[in-house]
Order: structure tokens, then sequence, then C-alpha cells
């Protein structure tokens, strides 16, 4: 019985290792990281992966076709560039699944990065984690 409860706590802080290298590892070589929680940009970017990003200092460095991580309101949108306007410093964006382009046009300081890859359902299963922790924890 000691040997199966070793061996399931031995399994438990390796999984907890793992994640905590996928969600924190990238900030060690750039990446930023957020949960997915809308599907406009889906089946690029579906509802519940882990989204990384690479941080850019502003939408400057973003062309059209690629995927801009920008600022909105208090969370993160990944929406692609559809349009770029250098004289008016903006980036008119849309969301794959989406109909129409944005409304707002972004300005270039909202931009925080570009989008580089996700791995599907891990957003899910961090936010899981965190509302686990937290529950454990009391705040």
């Amino acid at each position: 019985m000691c040997k199966v409860l070793g061996w399931t706590l031995n399994l438990g802080l390796v999984c907890l290792l793992a994640l905590a290298v996928l969600v924190f590892g990238g900030s060690f070589i750039g990446l930023g990281c957020a949960d997915v929680i809308s599907g406009s940009m889906e089946p690029e970017i579906p509802i519940g992966a882990l989204a990384y990003y690479r941080a850019v200092d502003d939408g400057s460095e973003l062309a059209v076709g690629e995927i801009a991580v920008f600022e909105s309101g208090d969370h993160l949108v990944m929406h692609r560039v559809v349009e770029v306007d250098p004289r008016q410093g903006t980036l008119t964006t849309k969301g794959d699944a989406n109909q129409m382009a944005d409304v707002a046009p972004v300005a270039y300081g909202q931009v925080v990065g570009e989008y580089v890859g996700c791995i599907p359902r891990l957003g899910a299963a961090v936010d899981e984690f965190h509302t686990w922790v937290t529950s454990l924890v009391g705040y």
C-alpha cells in the first residue's frame, strides 16, 4: 500500500512539474502564454488551448496574415491582422471564425505579442488547476 501511495505521489509531482514547465517555462525564452476562452480563432486556436506568443515592442512589427496578441480591457485577444495602417499606427484585426473584421482598430501600443502556437485543452487544465489551488489556499 505504501509503494502504491509513493508512486502515486511521485506521478502527481511529475505532472505538476510538467504543467509548471509548460505554463512558466516559455517565459525563460521570451514567450508569454494565455488560455483561450473564445472560439473566434477556431480552428487555428481552439477554445481551451494554452496559446503562446512572443513579445513585441508594438504592433508595427506585425504584418497582414500574422496573429496579433493585444490588450482589450483587462484581457488579451488574439486575432489575425487583415490591414496595417502605419500612418494611423493601427491594425485592423479579425477572428478567423468571425464574419467581419473587428470594428475598433487596434493601436500599435495595445499589441503585446505575436501568436506562435498553442497546446489544445491545456489552458482549460491550467484553469482547473488554478481553481483547485485557490480553493485550497482560500483566495
